[in-house]
């Protein structure tokens, strides 16, 4: 068996990359480090570590899903949330989401002008 070094490195950071899932800040920063955008302004450590709370309450709600039986009526009573803080995580979270995307897609046109390939 020939082994391509750079292919199997390329492979296990792809992996290390994809393999769990995004938890919080730090998981955040780790992203946001591979995709080259550790000097972006908007994606900074205290921007992104006060995203916390958006995933808290993400934890407490996958929890307590994972507690109630499905096929009964459960046995925990409904947790109040107060919708104008839930939308205000969930709106921070798709602007989160832009402030990733937008220049990631920026360096992936880029990279394909450089690379001589059609950009759409």
């Amino acid at each position: 068996m020939n082994i391509d070094p750079r292919a199997a490195l390329i492979d296990l950071y792809v992996e290390d990359l994809t393999g769990r899932s995004i938890q919080g800040g730090p998981d955040l920063i780790r992203c946001r480090n591979a995709l080259g955008l550790k000097l972006d302004p908007a994606l900074d450590d205290k921007i992104l570590k006060g995203h916390q709370p958006f995933f808290n309450a993400r934890h407490e709600v996958v929890h307590e899903l994972d507690l109630i039986d499905p096929a009964g009526r459960g046995s925990r009573g409904r947790r109040h949330r107060d919708l104008a803080a839930v939308g205000a995580q969930c709106d921070g979270a798709l602007q989160l989401l832009h402030a990733f995307i937008a220049p990631t897609a920026r360096t992936v046109r880029q990279t394909r002008r450089t690379m001589g390939l059609h950009v759409t």
